[in-house]
């Protein structure tokens, strides 16, 4: 059985009636493909004649000479043995076909009709020819006599049938056939036709070769077979480049390719297939075999001649390949250059002349041609000698070859640089480079002479003058001026074109170039018969942005760095005025567009047929991110009106290169009037129609989407969403919570508590010390209160954008904001008495009411303290039976301890328990340790039993009653804590649903969905309006992208966001992948664990020598320190410190390394050790023995050298991360830290009001006793009891100003020491004041302290919980919140309660 056939395709470079031409191209292709093998040649769509006939097809000349063109090709011996398929024109019973004609040894078979013309964009082909439409029918043509002769027959098959072999089954396709729905080769296929031929005229489109490859490939993927097809390749005398792109493809895959772009005008692809590939590819598509099955059969001719050749074995068959795609850069690159190659050689002419102006659009033009020198030098390199004749008959030397492009440039090509008064230098230069560096052969000129002998004649004629714009002229003035200096340019060009070789003692003329691009003709932005006015124009119909892209090939494959600049630099024509030497007018500006927005318009009006009411409505939809409908209206109307209005310059345009489908080309691709209504009036009211609804519209569709932005953002910062929720509310809103206005809010609490400490008693002392301090400064009046005042509206204003936004019902309901209102009231009265009283008053109570607006600006401290408030009854059951203890204890003492008649035996009674309130504080003294064993020794003295009542008193009152109270709190504090961390879950829950039940009111779930769903591309839209941390946004986006279907129900909505409550995770970048064997040894062994415990062990020697050093010198004065030893070891160690550092970058890489915590301590502490070291060794030089010189600058160099080992002390804390447990501690007093805010900020509350209000009651009561020194501690006959106030010297404890008395209340709170401010200030002041003092203790020691503790525990259980599922601490980083901690026990709220308490929002309205 017959098998491996060998096939030929062909590419012909063919000109409309250049029969010889044709003839000859077509006969070499035969005989290249004989000698390859072939058995069947395919040839190009109406190669004899040439495609681009047009309307010469009309004239029987062209019948006449196609026909006797065929009978040469009939009785030429190359002919023979070899089925050819050549296409003609015929005309059978009086209509023209495009037909392929077939024929084998002087014998036509077959002549099939074209059945499927192609009559859109370029192709006008139902304009001559008529489509066959009799599918399946064949009819007897009679031939020209002279056909006759050649051949003997009189009638041959003339219509829609196959040849059949005695091999195979043959089926022809032309062109357009392949590209329409229903294919001829599928019902051939279905018939049992096992070869198909396409004979195409295909013209070049950017990116087109992917369409035409998959169209082929597919035409034999779904039916099996073999698909050949022809193109022709070339410019055939016309505006299209045919670009070739022949190929052979067996089911499915690609097994032969052609050239798209080449010089060749003779290309031939020959492939050799097995028939049985087809066969078992066929008969395993059971659903083809069953439609074949069905099928109506083709007329068969049959051919008494096989494709296979006897000695198949040996013969190897062809295997796929991947086809070669050029880039759009490269289809610029080289499909224009070979247009302008056949042009240049079949208009005879000698080169092209171009107006270079340094612009993007005339040096893209340059490097074309010089692109086309590249071509023409490879090809002559590859031994065309078709192509070196051409060349030789161009520059007219009959020996020259042409090696370098840059000096076959030089020949062919010129560039003229046409300048102005308003040209730059910049541009002048820029074009001079580029000339140099392809090789042209440049001219300088200036045109300001012709220009003033123009204008010159225009205003002896007319009596006036015309000016430019810049000069007070009108735009028509400056229009006209502007376009005679561009239509001179072309008269230039044109006489510089005809006479520069002539001038140069060259024969010949030059071909002009044009640079318009398709956007600016599309535009209408160009001068009628300017420099686009020309002879060709290469880019014609390319996009500025294709055009850009281009010139960066040319940089990178070319090495043109002139075009640098050129792309950098504006587009700009240069017709009007320069400002200062610079360019003023920009092209973009000038168009009212830019290039990118003229491409799409360009691709809707001509590619997607769109009107201006269409492109308005497509166009909102792709700028919906960017333009709103009215700017997309003023967009549209804009083009339509500018385009309308330069219509007219279409007419005009010169032939350009067809390269884009939305090309304006009048002159057949884009048929349209050039005489508008530039108006529009029907089409613009149209759009303005739709405007107003989409305004109204999305008026509603955007509030919808900022309603579920804002509820997102609540439930983010855990606020309540019952709020406004109005346009103008949610701006208001939005603004309100803004990062600028919260921190100006937080600035004007920061700066009214801090006028307490300027305030009098101002705090602006060195000293509190009252023996010591100087008179502070005291500001005057009016300077804290004008600051004040301005605090006070900011204030106001922050509590009348609240009251506004959550509406008059929430604001009754809302006790804090009621008592903002109170408090800025009783502060604005205050301040008004203060004024009045020219600042001498005593007691200003607003003060006392500044900590409330830090409680009212924080919703945590306000849960925290409603927390705190609600354990209070649970805390005063303890504090009652501590009360309790302490009074029995209180009574038993004074029993204990009374007045006898021995007052030797009496310094118990005298020191402690005298009378009841003595007692009392004692014994209150005791449960805080205070004061034991002082309050002990002088009864335990006396008898030691006396010891049991004490012991007894702190065992039952300190170990017992205050522990239990520390138990109390913790336990009733957490269940409250619990609750208010509920109620944050909940307020979080109910922000994400009422932002899914907003969105829901866009009405984007399907019909066929039974639950309300929202679209994850509105999502989308939501969450990049949205302030979030960019990590969780990240994993939330990512997630959204792959959500199938594209939409999210209700749970999906709130499970996308859960994401929100996970830790926060810092993933470390990857390491560096090293290709060198050495570097990645390096890096396995300075980035293992093992060499950081080798610094580790360093740091530890280090800290160890420093130990030694300090021991040996401890007892030394400085004189006699020998430091040489400390600055030796300080050295290496520094040394060794900032080469481990190196190694570490270069093994993790600089932003793995940075991105531990441990890395940036150590190499921040590496980077000042060094510095330091440096600066010592530059100031005091290197060590050596006796090196201790004197006290220089700023520091002495023990001081220095003092610095640098305190700093590697420091270094030392590098263990802890490798250290488990203790890392533990660490990270969680870390968490502690971050999650203790809501505390420290009631503490400072607690303690800004009692340090104000001791100001109020202790100011001035501590007063010194005179000039008393440390030693004599005796006054008078008085002798200063030990342990007091005096005697310890605790002067700079006191309330005589704010910052003293803070310093105070700490002391007081830590209590050690405690009693002697109690009996200080109950003696110079009241003994009331301990009432003071025991409030602060309770509240600060008893009651804050034990909070903390209890935070505490419940941050290090959970931390201690999680140790064994963390990954190491150097791993991965986790921060724990507060929710976190809570998260095992807390309930997620049901969806009847959350719809109820959505239902109950006193501004929304849902949509269901």
């Amino acid at each position: 059985m017959a098998r491996a056939v060998t096939v030929a395709t062909c590419a012909l470079n063919q000109w409309a009636l250049d029969f010889d031409g044709n003839l000859e191209r077509i006969l070499r292709s035969i005989e290249i493909a004989k000698h390859k093998g072939a058995r069947y040649r395919l040839g190009p769509e109406l190669e004899i004649c040439g495609y681009g006939c047009s309307d010469h097809y009309y004239e029987s000349d062209t019948l006449l000479h196609s026909f006797q063109v065929l009978a040469k090709l009939l009785e030429s011996p190359a002919a023979q043995d070899i089925i050819c398929d050549v296409g003609m024109p015929v005309m059978h019973r009086n209509i023209r076909y495009s037909c392929r004609v077939i024929f084998l040894n002087k014998k036509i078979l077959l002549i099939r009709p074209k059945m499927i013309l192609a009559n859109s964009g370029n192709y006008r082909e139902l304009r001559w020819f008529t489509p066959w439409s009799r599918t399946r029918h064949v009819e007897e043509y009679f031939l020209p006599r002279m056909i006759q002769e050649v051949t003997g027959q009189e009638t041959v098959p003339f219509g829609d049938a196959v040849l059949a072999t005695k091999d195979t089954c043959l089926g022809t396709e032309i062109c357009e056939e392949l590209w329409a729905p229903n294919s001829p080769h599928i019902e051939m296929g279905l018939d049992g036709v096992e070869i198909f031929t396409n004979s195409s005229g295909s013209h070049h489109v950017l990116q087109k070769a992917y369409i035409r490859v998959d169209l082929v490939n597919s035409a034999t993927a779904k039916n099996g077979g073999i698909y050949i097809l022809a193109n022709q390749k070339g410019c055939d005398g016309d505006r299209l480049y045919y670009d070739g792109c022949a190929m052979i493809s067996v089911n499915g895959d690609t097994v032969a390719q052609g050239s798209q772009f080449s010089l060749d005008d003779v290309e031939v692809l020959v492939a050799t297939l097995d028939l049985e590939d087809v066969r078992t590819y066929r008969a395993e598509i059971s659903s083809r075999n069953l439609l074949a099955s069905r099928v109506n059969s083709y007329p068969r001719v049959k051919v008494n001649f096989a494709l296979s050749c006897s000695d198949e074995i040996c013969v190897s068959i062809s295997e796929p390949i991947q086809w070669r795609y050029h880039s759009p850069e490269e289809e610029i690159c080289l499909g224009p250059a070979c247009w302008l190659w056949d042009y240049l050689r079949r208009s005879k002419q000698a080169g092209f002349l171009l107006p270079l102006s340094g612009g993007t659009d005339s040096s893209a033009t340059a490097c074309i041609v010089y692109s086309m020198c590249h071509q023409v030098c490879l090809a002559v390199k590859n031994g065309n000698q078709g192509v070196l004749t051409d060349v030789r008959r161009i520059v007219n030397e009959d020996t020259y070859t042409p090696e370098v492009p840059q000096e076959f440039c030089r020949r062919i090509f010129t560039t003229c640089y046409m300048a102005s008064e308003n040209s730059s230098q910049d541009t002048r230069n820029r074009a001079k480079f580029l000339a140099e560096q392809i090789g042209s052969y440049h001219i300088n000129l200036n045109i300001d002479v012709a220009v003033k002998a123009i204008v010159g004649i225009f205003s002896i004629v007319m009596g006036k003058s015309p000016q430019f714009r810049v000069y007070g002229g009108s735009s028509r003035e400056n229009l006209a001026l502007q376009n005679v200096q561009a239509r001179l340019r072309m008269v230039l060009a044109y006489l510089f074109a005809q006479l520069s070789l002539w001038a140069r003692g060259m024969p010949g003329g030059l071909l002009v170039l044009g640079s318009a691009n398709v956007d600016e003709s599309l535009r209408g932005y160009l001068t009628k018969y300017d420099c686009s006015s020309a002879d060709l124009n290469p880019i014609g119909g390319i996009s500025k942005t294709d055009l850009k892209s281009f010139l960066q090939y040319c940089i990178e494959n070319f090495q043109l760095t002139s075009l640098r600049s050129i792309l950098s630099a504006l587009p700009t024509a240069e017709l009007e005025p320069l400002a200062d030497g610079q360019v003023s007018q920009i092209d973009e500006m000038d168009m009212g567009m830019t290039y990118a927005e003229l491409s799409i318009y360009g691709k809707l009006r001509k590619v997607a047929k769109a009107g201006p009411y269409s492109m308005f409505c497509k166009l909102i939809n792709m700028w919906k991110e960017i333009c709103s409908p009215r700017e997309v209206a003023s967009k549209v109307k804009h083009f339509f009106r500018m385009y309308s209005v330069n219509r007219h310059k279409m007419t005009t345009l010169t032939p350009a290169y067809h390269a884009e489908n939305y090309s304006p080309d009048d002159n057949r691709f884009d048929l349209r009037p050039f005489l508008y209504n530039s108006a529009w009036s029907w089409q613009f009211r149209c759009i303005d129609k739709q405007v107003s609804k989409l305004e109204t519209a999305g008026a509603d569709c955007d509030l919808y989407i900022n309603q579920a932005v804002v509820f997102i953002e609540d439930a983010i910062q855990y606020r309540s969403i019952n709020h406004r929720v109005d346009s103008k509310s949610l701006w208001l809103y939005r603004w309100y919570y803004s990062r600028i206005c919260q921190w100006i809010l937080g600035l004007t609490i920061t700066i009214i508590l801090g006028l307490a400490f300027i305030e009098t008693p101002s705090s602006l002392t060195v000293t509190s010390d009252i023996r010591y301090r100087s008179p502070a400064w005291e500001p005057p009046c009016g300077l804290t209160e004008s600051i004040e005042l301005l605090c006070f509206l900011i204030f106001i204003a922050d509590v009348s954008v609240k009251s506004y936004l959550i509406g008059w019902e929430e604001f009754r309901k809302t006790k804090w904001l009621m008592a903002y209102i109170l408090a800025l009231v009783v502060s604005l009265t205050d301040w008004t008495v203060s004024m009045s009283f020219s600042c001498r008053e005593t007691v200003r109570i607003r003060r006392i009411l500044r900590p409330f607006f830090l409680l009212q600006n924080s919703s945590m401290m306000k849960k925290t303290l409603k927390s705190i408030n609600s354990t209070l009854p649970e805390m005063a059951s303890v504090v009652l039976l501590l009360a309790v203890h302490l009074s029995l204890f209180t009574m038993f003492g004074m029993l204990l301890f009374a007045r006898t008649k021995d007052g030797q035996q009496d310094k118990e009674w005298l020191g402690y328990f005298r009378n009841l309130p003595d007692a009392l504080t004692s014994l209150l003294v005791l449960l805080t340790t205070a004061n034991n064993p002082d309050v002990m020794i002088p009864a335990y003295s006396k008898n030691r039993a006396y010891s049991i009542f004490f012991v007894l008193f702190t065992v039952l009152g300190n170990l017992f009653l205050m522990n239990l109270l520390t138990a109390i709190i913790y336990n009733q504090f957490r269940g409250y804590l619990l609750k208010s961390v509920q109620s944050s879950l909940l307020r979080r829950r109910l922000g994400i649903r009422a932002a899914f039940e907003v969105l829901c009111s866009l009405k984007e779930t399907p019909a066929h969905t039974h639950e309300l769903c929202v679209n994850a591309e509105t999502l989308l839209r939501v969450l990049k309006k949205v302030d979030m941390d960019f990590g969780c946004k990240h994993v939330i986006l990512r997630t959204l992208r792959t959500c199938p279907h594209g939409l999210l129900s209700a749970v999906q909505f709130q499970k996308l966001f859960e994401e929100l409550d996970k830790d926060s995770v810092k993933q470390h970048p990857a390491k560096p992948e090293y290709q060198s064997p050495f570097l990645q040894k390096m890096q396995f062994a300075f980035g293992h664990p093992y060499f950081s415990y080798t610094g580790n062990v360093v740091a530890l020697a280090n800290i160890i020598s420093i130990c030694v050093v300090l021991v040996i010198d401890a007892d030394k004065q400085p004189s006699e320190r020998d430091d040489f030893f400390l600055g030796a070891i300080n050295f290496f160690f520094i040394l060794y410190y900032l080469l481990e550092m190196l190694l570490k970058i270069m093994a993790m890489g600089l932003r793995r390394y940075l991105s531990y915590p441990s890395n940036r301590f150590d190499g921040l502490l590496t980077g000042i050790l060094l510095v330091l070291e440096i600066s010592t060794f530059a100031v005091y030089g290197f060590p050596h023995p006796g090196w201790r010189p004197e006290m220089m600058g700023l520091l002495s160099l023990w001081d220095m050298v003092r610095l640098v080992n305190m700093l590697i002390v420091f270094r030392f804390l590098r263990i802890i991360p490798n250290m488990k447990f203790m890392a533990l501690v660490i990270s969680t007093l870390l968490d502690l830290v971050k999650n203790l805010r809501a505390f420290a900020g009631i503490l400072l509350v607690v303690y800004y009001a009692f340090a104000l209000i001791g100001i109020a009651l202790f100011k001035g009561a501590i007063v010194p006793m005179g000039n008393i020194s440390v030693v004599n501690i005796t006054s008078g006959n008085n002798t200063l009891q030990c342990g007091t106030y005096e005697q310890l010297e605790y002067w700079p404890n006191n309330f005589d100003d704010f910052a003293a008395a803070l310093v105070t209340l700490w002391d007081v709170m830590v209590v050690n020491n405690w009693q002697v401010f109690l009996d200080a200030f109950s003696r110079y002041s009241s003994p009331w004041s301990k009432l003071y003092f025991v409030a602060w203790w309770l509240i600060s020691s008893v009651i804050w302290v034990n909070l903390f503790v209890a935070l505490l525990l419940e941050n290090f259980i959970h931390k201690w919980d999680r140790r064994c599922q963390q990954q190491s601490l150097s791993e991965i980083e986790y921060q724990v919140t507060m929710e976190l901690m809570f998260r095992d026990v807390l309930e997620e709220p049901t969806e009847e309660e959350l719809m109820e308490k959505l239902y109950q929002h006193p501004h929304l309205q849902l949509c269901r």
